[in-house]
């Protein structure tokens, strides 16, 4: 690998710092009010972004836009994109 390739590789904390940072600062108030639950997905390197209700169709229109790009999935007004089951047990 040639020191220029080297030189645009990523990490996946960064991917995930970068588009976390782009998600907060810029696409958290445009998106919050109407797409809740919704998934975006982030081009870490442009910002711009594909957003949907379905998660696949968002990623595959996103990968179709961007085929080389690091992706960020998020989903808006979510801490996480899934969760798994499970429930708070309450000691009595």
């Amino acid at each position: 690998m040639s020191a220029a390739a080297q030189s645009d590789v990523i990490t996946p904390s960064q991917v995930c710092a970068r588009g976390q940072a782009i998600y907060d600062e810029k696409l958290k108030p445009v998106l919050e009010p109407g797409h809740v639950g919704e998934f975006a997905i982030i081009n870490v390197s442009t910002g711009e972004y594909e957003v949907g209700a379905d998660h696949l169709q968002t990623a595959l229109r996103a990968r179709d836009r961007w085929p080389h790009a690091e992706l960020y999935h998020v989903r808006v007004g979510r801490r996480a994109v899934y969760h798994f089951g499970g429930r708070a047990i309450l000691d009595r």
